[in-house]
């Protein structure tokens, strides 16, 4: 698996919501990594903003870009075409639920 540096996989919002997203691939393993903000953050979390990741060891990296790219595209590409908007998470989760992919995730919230 190439590597591939981290890139901006989102950056949008709305009156209610901020999100950046990025993405990247080293030693062979996928770390998304987002922030979101806004009021609909306080809404759901009762804080200013989350952080978020998620970790991909090597073996469903490949799993989750053979799956995205069907072996066409190079993973950035792959990621950025699939992933790029603020469904991100619903959409990553459910995709990996159903092609039994792993991984790691986490959150923090920050609050004032």
């Amino acid at each position: 698996m190439e590597s591939v540096e981290e890139f901006e996989l989102c950056n949008a919002g709305t009156n209610k919501k901020s999100t950046c997203i990025r993405a990247g691939i080293k030693d062979n393993c996928l770390k998304i990594r987002g922030e979101d903000s806004g009021s609909d953050v306080g809404v759901f979390y009762s804080a200013e903003i989350l952080d978020f990741s998620f970790s991909f060891d090597e073996e469903n990296t490949e799993k989750f870009i053979r799956l995205l790219s069907n072996n066409n595209q190079d993973a950035k590409t792959a990621l950025l075409e699939h992933f790029g908007g603020f469904d991100f998470i619903d959409k990553m989760c459910a995709l990996c639920k159903e092609n039994n992919i792993e991984y790691k995730s986490e959150q923090s919230v920050w609050r004032s």
